[in-house]
């Protein structure tokens, strides 16, 4: 192939390169997609254990004020990380549940947290695993949500309101869906104490928030 066979232009200028220029080319949008893709992942690590530092602050209260057994859910796709968060809040009495329906996340965080005991993890959709919860009267204290992009929706919502948690901590990835299922929240009671968004995702539509949400009473 003639050097002509790889001509382009650039803002109206001619710009000729041969197989060795575009190979660098190649590389160095590799590398700067690499260094972007990796640079997003480390905000969001880091709005991932924000959260989890908060978690102790929201639970504490619960923790100091009863002698019963303090139970914590954790629902969504960072599974791992809420789950020690909130086993770290309650402590060794406390008791964890952790809901995800991905069988290999399951698989890695049953590898990963054979030493926590007061983590139970459960496979299964979020809204088939509460209902027998709600069923059985269960209450719990604090609630990690980490739906996916399209939100938790009204039934999920309706049956963690009665649960009757003194917390619920919402993260979400798309502010639409936080709000429709605020809105869904606003109606089992529960409101809003505090939201935070983070630029989580840099030169993208993409917001990650984090809200608190509170019985109304």
């Amino acid at each position: 192939m003639t050097e002509s066979a790889w001509r382009f232009t650039i803002l109206g200028y001619p710009v000729g390169l041969g197989a060795p220029g575009w190979l660098l080319l190649g590389v160095a949008a590799v590398l700067v997609a690499a260094v972007a893709a990796f640079a997003a992942l480390r905000r969001r690590a880091a709005v991932r254990r924000l959260l989890g530092a908060r978690l102790g602050d929201s639970l504490a209260p619960g923790v100091s004020s009863t002698p019963l057994v303090v139970r914590a859910l954790s629902t969504g796709v960072s599974l791992l990380l809420f789950a020690v968060a909130l086993a770290d809040a309650v402590g060794p009495t406390g008791a964890v549940l952790a809901i995800e329906s991905d069988a290999r996340a399951i698989a890695d965080a049953k590898s990963n947290l054979r030493l926590r005991p007061e983590i139970e993890l459960r496979r299964g959709k979020v809204d088939r695993v509460l209902k027998p919860l709600v069923r059985q009267g269960i209450r719990t204290d604090l609630v990690v949500l980490d739906p996916p992009r399209a939100g938790a929706g009204k039934s999920v919502i309706k049956d963690i309101a009665a649960l009757a948690p003194r917390v619920i901590a919402y993260v979400a990835c798309d502010p639409a869906a936080l709000a429709r299922d605020v809105a869904y929240a606003r109606d089992a009671d529960y409101v809003i104490r505090s939201l935070r968004a983070f630029d989580a995702f840099p030169m993208t539509c993409h917001v990650e928030c984090i809200a608190i949400l509170e019985p109304l009473a």
